[in-house]
């Protein structure tokens, strides 16, 4: 995932598992390399609000 062959290939990710685990994380290092590479990125959290 490092290199962002995924986006090239038009491939989603998606981060599962129980809280405190650094699905945020990943998903926000997977978002600095895609700008660091010039890819536009965009970061969704599906977690419900109160």
């Amino acid at each position: 995932m490092a290199t962002c062959e995924f986006v090239r290939k038009k491939e989603n990710v998606a981060f599962i598992g129980p809280p405190g685990t650094g699905k945020t994380h990943l998903g926000i290092a997977l978002g600095v390399k895609s700008y660091i590479s010039r890819i536009q990125c965009i970061i969704y959290n599906n977690k419900p609000y109160a």
